[in-house]
């Protein structure tokens, strides 16, 4: 029982590091002029358009890709 509470603690602390990564991150892009996510306008025919992003500078891409770089120091180590 004791190993299994430490191992969600430990768990939980790589998401609570990513998300207070990801705004100094995205701070550090936009002053280095870096391009970071990429984003479109998708038309949906009836419904009104919405917008779609993807690179390392949105939050959902951030996120997985800070898993598994965590995961890949776990697996090499």
């Amino acid at each position: 029982m004791v190993v299994v509470r430490l191992l969600v603690g430990y768990i939980n602390y790589q998401h609570v590091i990513l998300a207070f990564l990801y705004r100094p991150f995205r701070a550090f892009a936009k002053s280095a002029n870096w391009q970071v996510e990429t984003c479109w306008q998708v038309n949906r025919g009836e419904l009104r358009p919405v917008e779609s992003c993807e690179g390392i500078g949105n939050p959902h891409y951030f996120y997985i890709t800070g898993v598994f770089v965590v995961a890949g120091t776990v697996a090499t180590s």
